[in-house]
């Protein structure tokens, strides 16, 4: 399993300027990320949730080099891959991602075995004769027939198309993938399939995975760690058990409410998060929260919490963090190490 960090995120900040140009009046400026700080391990996997435009899908852009950050350090194997115009080749090939839409990840007029093929002969990472075993063999990891590769993507399904966009990720042997919402455009059951994929592919092939989504049961399932994002900050960050009883932040407390319970009759005493969310180009002043939540104080409109220690293992961004019973939490790390397979 983990052997020390494989990545680490320093001080990441990004912004963009939105809205159209006016003449005497500069464009809006939308701060996507503001000074995250990630740490994740070999061999684990890390789960990012939060509510939409909260910044999860730029962070994993700017993990992987499609998006560049204004401030901070991306050290991919203790190397800084933030600052270099061109990232080394082993880097590019270490580091890969899923995209949420399988379809338009996948070129309409090239055959599914094309597409594996291509990766494999530009990076020469079998020689070209053995191209074509190689492309049969990570169909078959997959769960795909290798009959297949001579079909073109629209003839798919949704669930065999996002299988060729995992084959052809892992073409290159990766470290580290990142799956930006992965199975969200899925059925139900085919999201299970792939989930147990990715479950299956982190054990047998010792893969780091960083699981991007807004489905708080799969993150649960699937990771062993969890970090909360609200408009562009890392608020919370611990065990999957922050997602059920063990939060701090009242944010993360909320969303936990928001998860169905498959008990019939059974309700959750936590209130569910009210009120709007911020506009990201106009956020509120001190704790970006604070707007929605239950506890704040005069102090929270006035300073930035910080990500601090809280409890072992486990970080939260709250100047009044909620009070877990150390029983509480106790029942849910233990739960943690019991592993859970959803209906498939």
């Amino acid at each position: 399993m983990g052997s020390g960090p494989i990545l680490q995120l320093s001080g990441v900040s990004k912004s963009f300027r939105v809205g159209p140009r006016t003449i005497g009046r500069p464009r809006a400026q939308l701060r996507a990320l503001d000074h995250i700080d990630l740490r994740v391990e070999a061999g684990k996997t890390l789960g990012i949730v939060g509510e939409s435009g909260c910044g999860k899908s730029t962070l994993a852009r700017i993990i992987v080099g499609l998006t560049r950050p204004d401030a901070g350090t991306v050290a991919y194997e203790g190397a800084d891959l933030s600052r270099a115009r061109r990232r080394p080749l082993a880097a590019a090939l270490g580091l890969q991602m899923v995209f949420q839409d399988p379809y338009s990840a996948l070129n309409p007029r090239m055959r599914i075995g094309d597409a594996i093929l291509e990766p494999l002969l530009v990076h020469q990472i079998v020689p070209r004769a053995e191209a074509p075993g190689e492309r049969d063999r990570l169909l078959d990891v997959v769960g795909l027939s290798p009959s297949l590769a001579s079909r073109y993507p629209h003839e798919l399904s949704g669930g065999q198309r996002q299988r060729v966009n995992i084959a052809r990720a892992l073409s290159v042997r990766p470290r580290l993938i990142v799956a930006d919402e992965a199975a969200s455009s899925l059925d139900v059951s085919v999201q299970g399939q792939i989930l147990n994929l990715f479950s299956d592919l982190r054990d047998q092939l010792g893969l780091t995975l960083i699981f991007v989504s807004h489905d708080l049961n799969v993150v649960d399932h699937l990771c062993d760690r969890v970090a909360v994002m609200y408009l562009g900050r890392i608020i919370e960050e611990g065990r999957p058990s922050i997602l059920r009883e063990g939060a701090l932040h009242h944010y993360t407390h909320g969303l936990a409410s928001a998860i169905p319970q498959p008990i019939p009759g059974r309700r959750r005493a936590q209130p569910a998060i009210s009120g709007e969310l911020p506009s990201p180009t106009n956020p509120p002043s001190g704790c970006h929260f604070r707007t929605r939540c239950p506890a704040r104080q005069p102090l929270c409109a006035e300073a930035s919490p910080p990500l601090n220690p809280a409890a072992p293992d486990h970080r939260v961004a709250c100047h009044f963090p909620r009070v877990s019973t150390p029983e509480a939490v106790g029942r849910n790390h233990a739960a943690d190490d019991l592993t859970v397979s959803p209906s498939s």
